[in-house]
């Protein structure tokens, strides 16, 4: 099939998508293979480094579900995937979880800023102990309140049998089999109350920080690398914000509103910021995630190796530079 303008509509994004998809694996690779240094090793990168793989797969499957289904370019590769079953049901779930574990794990990062003020050198410690503990219960609260996906008869079809060039739909058609558990509300009370509790620490952060800057001889001094990354926190708490706007929007206007369409229209692109931007702003954020970065690569590194000779008096060492010269 040929593409349409729909297609590239829908398809532009990857524009984006693939070199933020790109600049995650190249930040993981980097602290994985400098995980036994200590640049990396604080508890604030082991949150990072879940929410990122937790954004990835998030990201990822969104657009396969919500997105690629609707170009018709694509509609060759939906049609062999089976219209019912485990898997598609398997892969909204995972959706929806990974979507509300997005919102937990974003508070988990500004609760870790905040005990850097609330307990100052005592957080470490803290961390130590309830790092692993707490993302357990982050990846928990997810599972234990999306898990009635697996009743909602999930379908992949046509969005209309008679005009496949409307794309598919993956979507539940019986949302209501559990009356009682409300996906929807359910995710927008998620990020309603983790946006609020985030909202309420970056204010007590801030006015610390201020209060820091009138009285610098202060107990508790907070360091440069420490506000960088408040101010990483910062950031993804406003992407948080605004999905928190287009939650209150869908909960409390009805489908005809200006508003309520408007949000429609503008949901993937919120989705995208709140999946892909922590990978550019810990990347501006983090002068050692750019060194180790560079160092790598090559970038900022200056290939020595040594040459050992033997002239029958002693051994001789060369130390031979990427410029090709030599010294003794």
């Amino acid at each position: 099939m040929a593409a349409t303008n729909n297609d590239v509509f829908i398809l532009f994004p990857l524009t984006y998508i693939i070199p933020t998809y790109i600049l995650y694996t190249v930040e993981l690779f980097t602290m994985f293979v400098n995980r036994r240094g200590t640049k990396f090793a604080g508890s604030f990168f082991n949150i990072w480094v879940s929410s990122a793989i937790n954004n990835l797969i998030c990201s990822i499957l969104y657009f396969v579900t919500y997105r690629g289904s609707k170009a018709v370019i694509l509609g060759r590769i939906y049609s062999i995937i089976p219209s019912s079953g485990f898997f598609i049901t398997l892969i909204l779930f995972i959706v929806y979880g990974s979507g509300s574990t997005q919102v937990v794990l974003d508070l988990v990062l500004c609760f870790n800023r905040f005990t850097v003020v609330w307990m100052g050198t005592k957080h470490v410690t803290f961390w130590k102990k309830y790092c692993k503990i707490i993302l357990f219960i982050a990846f928990c609260i997810p599972a234990a309140t999306t898990w009635e996906t697996w009743f909602f008869d999930v379908k992949l079809s046509l969005k209309n049998a008679s005009d496949p060039n409307q794309g598919y739909v993956w979507n539940p058609t019986n949302t209501k089999a559990i009356p009682w558990m409300q996906t929807p509300l359910i995710i927008c009370g998620t990020v309603v109350i983790t946006a609020t509790l985030s909202f309420l620490m970056n204010c007590y952060v801030c006015w610390y920080l201020l209060k820091q800057k009138k009285n610098k001889n202060g107990g508790k001094m907070i360091s440069k690398q420490d506000l960088k990354l408040f101010l990483y926190n910062l950031l993804i708490f406003l992407t948080q914000a605004v999905q928190f706007c287009l939650q209150m929007v869908f909960l409390l206007l009805p489908p005809g509103h200006i508003l309520y369409s408007f949000a429609i229209s503008i949901q993937f692109f919120v989705m995208d910021v709140n999946s892909l931007a922590p990978a550019w702003f810990i990347l501006f954020m983090s002068s050692a995630l750019r060194t180790s970065i560079m160092d790598f690569f090559g970038k900022t590194r200056v290939s020595v190796f040594m040459i050992s000779t033997n002239s029958g008096v002693g051994n001789h060492h060369l130390r031979m530079r990427n410029t090709g010269t030599s010294s003794n």
